[in-house]
């Protein structure tokens, strides 16, 4: 199952996207729009090395205060 992220980081906006794999790893998929053109990146990172609980905060706390952000943006 593939998740999406975008942040916002140094004024470009970031797009990206993560797959966990049942083999113990997690995909992180990256697409910067600068340089000219666009860089893609996978990074494929062994659970071993990622503590569950900076999973939790980088894939779903960070995506979810972007969106707040963004809804009171809208509102305003």
């Amino acid at each position: 199952m593939r998740n999406t992220i975008r942040f916002k980081s140094w004024g470009s906006v970031i797009n990206g996207s993560f797959i966990v794999h049942p083999f113990g790893y997690v995909e992180l998929g990256l697409d910067f729009p600068r340089p000219s053109p666009s860089l893609q990146m996978h990074i494929f990172i062994p659970f071993s090395f990622v503590p569950p609980f900076s999973l939790l905060i980088f894939f779903v706390l960070l995506p979810s205060l972007g969106e707040l952000r963004a809804v009171r943006r809208l509102r305003d």
